[in-house]
């Protein structure tokens, strides 16, 4: 059983909020795990780099982190081609079924989206040639800095095809202004 002694969290936590406090890092946030708990979870500075008035990070602050994922993910996936319950050529949509249909940018159609000409494979998104973007910048949710799908509250129940369906109405109303 992994184990983290008090004063490790300790150490920890006074080498995150030194490096925030000295403006070495802009706020940031560590976490620990195991495969059977979470072992320690601390932050520290402000949600926004030397600006207060976005006040400090805190338990519940979002972080859009993006590509950090994409290693992770990755690695998974090809695990799973590498035991045979995956193929490269699999359908996304077979896996995320909010993924069929995908809509794709083209100033030319009528509201700038068209259907896309071919799904989306489990190697396009290994190789990140899978057409998703983050969507426009004029999304951005102000407080936030981010687009609207990534900083909504989601179902619980599920939250995949909740995102996906903010993620088509947003760029739809946008392009449709």
């Amino acid at each position: 059983m992994v184990h983290l002694s008090a004063e490790g969290k300790y150490q920890i936590q006074r080498l995150l909020s030194e490096a925030a406090n000295d403006k070495r890092t802009p706020g940031l946030v560590f976490g620990a795990t195991s495969t059977e708990k979470e072992l320690f979870f601390a932050h520290a500075g402000d949600r926004l780099f030397d600006d207060p008035s976005g006040g400090p990070i805190d338990d519940d602050s979002i972080f859009w982190i993006c590509s950090q994922t994409k290693m992770l993910a990755s690695i998974a996936a090809y695990q799973l081609i590498e035991a045979g319950k995956l193929k490269l050529d699999t359908a996304v949509a077979d896996i995320l079924p909010e993924l069929a249909n995908t809509l794709v940018l083209d100033p030319d159609a009528p509201l700038g989206l068209r259907p896309a000409k071919a799904q989306i494979t489990v190697r396009h998104l290994l190789n990140h040639m899978s057409g998703l973007d983050y969507g426009p910048e004029s999304d951005r949710v102000v407080g936030h800095h981010l687009p609207l799908p990534y900083s909504s509250a989601h179902e619980k129940a599920n939250p995949v095809r909740h995102f996906y369906n903010i993620r088509k109405v947003v760029p739809n109303q946008k392009y449709g202004e």
